[in-house]
């Protein structure tokens, strides 16, 4: 590695004379760190400046909050360094990385001689505390630019999963760049691909091609059928994401794939892809995610284009996510938004909701469609009573056994983690003043304690804590979708709007709301309790901006329990929703068009100029003499 050619191309020296250069660079020293290894950590004491020479690094604090990340030429360490105090964070390794570095006194020997150099370091220092200020956050695409998917147990076929799911990437629009150990060997040579870190050039060298790929733009999957040791240790070390590949039926996974993973990949994400044939259980996931430490799985049934299709667009940052908000018999809405869905033929990838849209999320996470679930729902609440279990109301109204029966008939014993759409619903912990995201255990359950309006039905008791209805904390839990960074949002909103009043009453009069004339806007005793303790209107804003198309569903006039108004409320609820997500839909193919477009023309421009430069000049005719 040419040491000066790498510190020319960083900000801090590109400006210095060839002969400073060359002294300069004779003052590095080279260091090699893997992937997934610590730099330096926060509050260590300073004692070198770093360059990237290859690779990358990210810096984060010690509670996990990421700063940013540091690429080929940037300078590491510099606020440390000139200051004399300790380590403002974590410095780790996103890649196999190859650091120049220079110790202190050699530094404030260079930047006397070159002030120059002090001037760049002051810029490089003010562009990361400013971005630092803004509390930079890192797309979720970004983040997910090289995938790694491992398979887990030795019977998975895993060449055929990996095509389809890059050939989905692909349906998105994405530029995806696929390899594997064989692609490897046809570059460098049979058994390049086993080439352990630290082997000298021939490792540098295929970091380098790799780092080149990765850098060209778009997406790079890395894959390993787990047979060579050393090229699936590279795909964990090189990757931003890694999908662990596993069978519902194919027994327990290799732990020994488990140990090697948090020895490469120990901050890396993890998502399991677990291949399900129809009719199959769903294996025990739930361990597996332990194992693995993953954060969520998928389900694909092997020979199902559309299942690896919904995958990859989960992956490349196009997976369609939709929140129910809750809001009683207006929560009716979400079935026209599903009949226009289903017009429109656009499937969600993951839903999740709060209260009454939890109910109806998770019908349609079960597979239920539009017109299912309009007559569940009729059942449930219009049709037949199940909230007249009626108790001493010591604590609630009434017992909810009864409701909560009527839920385990519609799901039955299903679990939230075996749903092929996966789901999430919130409750409200009244013990710890938060809300609680259930994405896991008993479906039946977990719905019925989104909907557990205080009051009326009992607190459900959970790990010492009181939960109660979801609405109460967060009656559209958009930002929980929004973290999960799966791709555009769609919000449907069936809060009636407007706040708790009473007009025309000069009071005070302790008695109004108790007489139906002098309470025309029918303040309810479940509104009242909300309104303690729902958040404030600027924070359930600040989450309705994460949504890419908030609904605001036509629920003018209908009140919280007005079952009577639902088949008028789920018509006009569909055509509000089928003209919005028309709209919404056309936007965005339009938009990936243009982009399209762009990149199209910015490859031909590239391509002009590579063979401009690359077109040999036509001989010129030369006139000689004759003899």
């Amino acid at each position: 590695m040419d040491k000066k050619t790498v510190l020319s191309g960083s900000p801090l020296f590109r400006d210095l004379a060839p002969d400073a250069l060359e002294a300069i660079a004779a003052r590095f020293d080279v260091e090699e760190l893997r992937g997934g290894r610590t730099l330096f950590r926060e509050g260590d004491l300073p004692d070198y400046l770093y360059v990237v020479a290859t690779g990358r690094l990210q810096a984060q604090h010690a509670d996990g909050v990421v700063i940013g990340e540091i690429g080929r030429g940037e300078p590491v360490g510099e606020m440390a360094l000139l200051s004399g105090e300790t380590r403002g964070a974590d410095v780790v390794a996103l890649r196999d990385s190859l650091l120049l570095r220079i110790n202190r006194m050699a530094l404030l020997d260079l930047v006397s001689r070159h002030p120059s150099a002090l001037l760049a370091l002051c810029g490089t220092i003010a562009r990361r505390s400013r971005r630092s200020a803004r509390g930079a956050r890192l797309d979720a695409a970004r983040g997910n630019r090289t995938i790694a998917v491992i398979r887990a147990q030795p019977g998975i076929r895993l060449g055929p999963v990996v095509e389809r799911v890059v050939g989905g990437m692909r349906k998105t629009g994405k530029v995806v760049r696929c390899l594997g150990a064989a692609d490897v060997d046809k570059q460098f040579g049979e058994g390049a691909a086993q080439t352990p870190f630290g082997a000298g050039d021939r490792h540098r060298i295929i970091s380098a091609w790799l780092e080149r790929r990765e850098l060209a733009g778009g997406h790079l999957v890395l894959w390993s059928d787990a047979s060579g040791e050393q090229w699936t240790e590279r795909c964990l070390r090189q990757s931003d994401r890694v999908i662990v590949v596993v069978s519902s039926d194919g027994g327990q996974p290799a732990v020994a794939l488990a140990r090697t993973l948090r020895q490469h990949a120990p901050r890396t994400p993890v998502d399991l892809l677990v291949l399900r044939p129809d009719g199959s259980q769903a294996g025990d996931v739930l361990e597996w995610r332990v194992l693995f430490g993953a954060r969520s799985h998928y389900f694909v049934r092997p020979d199902a284009q559309a299942d690896h299709e919904a995958v990859a667009r989960q992956l490349s940052g196009h997976g369609l996510g939709v929140v129910f908000g809750g809001g009683g018999a207006r929560g009716f809405a979400h079935v026209g938004l599903v009949r226009a869905m289903e017009e429109l033929r656009v499937g969600a990838d993951i839903v999740g909701g709060t209260s009454m849209g939890a109910f109806f999320a998770a019908l349609h996470a079960t597979g239920a469609s539009s017109r299912d679930m309009l007559a569940i729902g009729r059942e449930t609440f219009v049709d037949k009573n199940y909230l007249n279990d009626y108790v001493w109301p010591s604590v609630s109204l009434i017992r909810g056994r009864k409701f909560l029966k009527r839920l385990r008939s519609v799901f039955g014993d299903t679990r939230i983690e075996d749903l092929r759409v996966p789901y999430y619903c919130i409750s409200t912990n009244l013990t710890r003043g938060r809300q609680e995201v259930h994405d896991s255990g008993s479906l039946a359950v977990w719905v019925g304690t989104s909907m557990c309006v205080p009051g009326i039905a009992p607190p459900v008791a959970w790990n010492g804590c009181l939960l109660v209805d979801g609405a109460i904390a967060n009656s559209l839990p958009i930002d929980v979708m929004h973290a999960l960074g799966r791709g555009p949002i769609v919000a449907s909103d069936v809060a009636a709007g407007g706040g708790l009043d009473a007009p025309g009453i000069v009071g005070p009069d302790p008695e109004a709301l108790l007489h139906r004339r002098s309470n025309p806007s029918r303040v309810s005793l479940f509104g009242l309790l909300v309104s303690g303790f729902t958040p404030s209107r600027e924070d359930a804003g600040t989450r309705e901006d994460l949504a890419d198309l908030h609904l605001r569903m036509p629920v003018h006039g209908v009140r919280m329990f007005g079952w009577r108004e639902v088949q008028s409320l789920v018509d006009r609820s569909y055509e509000y929703s089928l003209a919005a997500l028309k709209g919404f839909f056309d936007e965005r193919r339009r938009s990936e068009l243009a982009r399209t477009d762009r990149r199209e023309g910015a490859a031909t421009r590239a391509r002009a100029a590579t063979a401009a430069a690359t077109r040999s000049p036509k001989p010129t005719a030369v006139s000689r003499p004759s003899r």
